[in-house]
C-alpha cells in the first residue's frame, strides 16, 4: 500500500465532472448537452454557496483547431436562489451565458510558452501585449477534457455578488440601505475605486 508523501494534499474530487477525450474531438464540430443530477447540484450549491441550484444544463460544441488546440464553445443555463445580501430572504436568478475554453497537452502548452517567452524577449523595450486566451489554452489532464469543471468554473463567475430581493430599493428608499448597496455594487464593477478611498482616508488621518 503506498503512502502519500508528506505535505501533500489531494485535490478534491470535481462535484460534477463530464470527460471528454481530447483524442475523439477532431476539425469537425462536435455538439453536446450535458445537465447536472440533483445530487450534483447540491454539492455544487454548497461550494458555490449559494442556497440551491435547481437547474444546470450547457450545450457545447467542441473541434479540434490549428496547432492542435481544441476549443469549446457553449450556452450555460441555471437556476440560482441566494439570500438577499440585505433581509436574508431567497433571491432566485435566471442565469444564461457563453463561455469558452481553450485545451491542449502539455507539450504544446510548452511550445506555446517558449514562443511567447521570445516574443516578449524581442519586444523587451516595448508595451507587453494582452495574450489572447486561444494562447493560454489549459492543459489536457490524462488526455481528458473535464467540461462539467469547465462550466462549474464559469458559472461561479456569472453568480451575482450582491443578490438582492426584486423591489427592495423602492421600498427603502431613504434609509440609506438602498444606497449602501449602490455603493457595494460599484465598488464590485470598480475594485480600485475601494484601494483609492482607502488610500485617502489613510492620509488624511496622518495629517
Amino acid at each position: 500500500m503506498s503512502k502519500k508523501k508528506k505535505g501533500t494534499v489531494a485535490a478534491p474530487e470535481p462535484e460534477w465532472s463530464v470527460l471528454i477525450d481530447a483524442h475523439s474531438v477532431t476539425s469537425n464540430a462536435q455538439k453536446l448537452r450535458i445537465a447536472a443530477s440533483e445530487e450534483e447540484r447540491k454539492a455544487l450549491a454548497q461550494r458555490l454557496g449559494v442556497t440551491a441550484i435547481a437547474s444546470l444544463s450547457a450545450d457545447l460544441t467542441l473541434h479540434r483547431e490549428r496547432g492542435n488546440i481544441i476549443n469549446v464553445n457553449g450556452l450555460m443555463k441555471a437556476n440560482i436562489t441566494q439570500p438577499c445580501v440585505v433581509t436574508l430572504d431567497p433571491v432566485q436568478t435566471q442565469i444564461e451565458e457563453t463561455f469558452e475554453g481553450w485545451y491542449a497537452d502539455q507539450e504544446r502548452i510548452v511550445m506555446l510558452a517558449k514562443a511567447r517567452h521570445d516574443r516578449l524577449g524581442r519586444l523587451a523595450d516595448s508595451e507587453v501585449p494582452i495574450l489572447d486566451e486561444s494562447e493560454d489554452p489549459e492543459p489536457l489532464i490524462n488526455g481528458m477534457i473535464d467540461i462539467g469543471e469547465l462550466v462549474v468554473q464559469h458559472l461561479s463567475l456569472a453568480l451575482d455578488r450582491f443578490p438582492r430581493r426584486r423591489g427592495l430599493e423602492e421600498r427603502e428608499e431613504g434609509t440609506g440601505i438602498a444606497a449602501a448597496g449602490q455603493e457595494g455594487e460599484a465598488l464590485r464593477r470598480n475594485p480600485f475605486e475601494a484601494l483609492k478611498n482607502w488610500k485617502k482616508a489613510k492620509a488624511e488621518s496622518e495629517q
